[in-house]
């Protein structure tokens, strides 16, 4: 008598022809019930339509540049016009972190807001122009500030209501409150080199933002790195002119002395030509050692200065980044097309979960 071997198989083992026949009624299920698929992509399609046709142009102008940070800290010129006592502090390292803060702050926003400059052929301030870019106007409709536009520069003079406005632009610009803004910024970790972007649904305001932006941050960057050496190159300068002047009157009165006492050999002319002689000598030295102290001070002064220059600035034309209809559409068609598919499929199921086939 032979023994039988045990069944090995599962019990509940899918066949490959089980798998294929399933497939095939989830697809019959899929075709018979296209209508409900319908119900999902005409609303999702027509959504992503009016996603494309309604939205904003925009136009993004982007600006690179680099900043030169290998200035020296403690020269010996330096350390010597410390010692003099005229404060020529060790100059810190450029941080690029703090210019990009710079860029979105008040300061920086407000300048740039207020240049005055030609859009479309209407000469305004770049904070009118953006008014009319971004239609606040249809947005303050009907508010305090319906029908605002900005008709000076003056901040402190500004009322509560151009306050209002300037904070409006200020989020519009920075993207204050969560939201992306006009401006964005950053920078390579790996290269140093700085990123300014500036989208506007305008093109030439989207180059003309960028532009003033870059000119006004790197204006105000340097002119606070060198403040301090600034000013004591100034304080030189203004103590070497004056000690000119004087030294030019006292050469003035000795040539004036010697042409009236021309001749005479008198012991009282005698020493009054050598004490104007003596006056002009100690100016002259006085004189020679504040030039060379201004022009130490101006070489620090140089040397402290941060090199900023753009490499790639933004040129006409600039593409317009509005979504197409023709790239959102078959979105709308692909996303409604799987939701209908899943709805389907998932009814089916639920019934035969609800109401199971007998086993054959």
């Amino acid at each position: 008598m032979q023994e039988q071997l045990p069944d090995t198989q599962p019990k509940n083992e899918i066949s490959l022809q089980e798998i294929f026949r399933m497939a095939q009624d989830y697809f019959w299920e899929v075709v018979k019930n296209w209508k409900w698929l319908l119900v999902f992509i005409i609303p999702l399609s027509a959504f992503y339509l009016y996603k494309a046709v309604s939205a904003p142009d925009k136009y993004r102008a982007k600006l690179t540049f680099m900043v030169n940070d290998e200035n020296s800290k403690s020269t010996g010129y330096s350390s010597f016009l410390s010692n003099l006592g005229l404060g020529i502090g060790a100059s810190t390292e450029h941080n690029l972190d703090k210019i990009l803060e710079l860029s979105k702050s008040n300061l920086i926003v407000h300048r740039v807001l207020f240049r005055w400059d030609t859009i479309n052929g209407q000469p305004d301030y770049l904070a009118n122009h953006m008014i009319r870019a971004f239609d606040y106007h249809d947005e303050w409709k009907g508010k305090w500030l319906e029908g605002l536009t900005f008709s000076h520069d003056s901040l402190p003079a500004f009322s509560r209501k151009e306050n209002a406005a300037l904070k409006a632009l200020y989020s519009g610009f920075t993207g204050a409150g969560g939201e992306g803004g006009a401006v964005q910024s950053h920078y390579s970790e790996t290269s140093g080199i700085m990123t300014l972007e500036v989208a506007t649904p305008n093109e030439s305001l989207s180059l003309s933002m960028a532009d003033v932006l870059f000119n006004e941050l790197s204006e105000y960057y340097i002119e606070t790195s060198i403040e301090k050496s600034k000013q004591t190159y100034d304080r030189l300068k203004e103590k070497a002119d004056s000690v000119r002047a004087v030294l030019e009157s006292k050469q003035v009165a000795l040539a004036n002395f010697e042409d009236r006492n021309r001749g005479l050999i008198t012991q009282r002319a005698a020493v009054e030509r050598q004490r104007l002689q003596g006056e002009v000598q100690m100016l002259a030295v006085m004189y020679s050692e504040t030039v060379r102290n201004q022009e130490v001070s101006s070489f620090a002064l140089k040397n402290e200065t941060p090199f900023i220059r753009a490499i790639d600035r933004p040129f006409p034309p600039l593409w317009n980044l509005k979504p197409k209809w023709y790239l959102l559409l078959p979105r709308g068609l692909a996303i409604g097309a799987i939701l209908g598919i899943f709805f389907v499929l998932g009814r089916k199921v639920y019934r035969q979960i609800l109401n199971p086939e007998p086993s054959r």
